[in-house]
């Protein structure tokens, strides 16, 4: 019995976990206002392949200002 739930446990428990720390960055960037067009199009495939690093570098260089605040002159 053990023998048969071993890959049953990775299958159902440790490969969805895995593969939706995998995709969150590319969701988080996808669902973000700091970028838009394909700006965010290339920052979602570059999650999707570097994943945690991409996001990292994403909080860093994306723009921080958004279109809104841009237009606002009191600001």
């Amino acid at each position: 019995m053990d023998i048969l739930l071993t890959p049953i446990v990775i299958f159902f428990i440790v490969l969805p976990v895995l593969l939706a720390a995998w995709l969150y960055p590319a969701i988080h960037i996808n669902k973000s206002c700091r970028t838009e067009g394909n700006e965010k199009l290339l920052w979602v495939f570059t999650a999707i392949f570097f994943s945690w690093l991409a996001l990292l570098v994403y909080f860093l260089l994306s723009p921080i200002i958004t279109k809104a605040t841009a237009a606002d002159p009191n600001h």
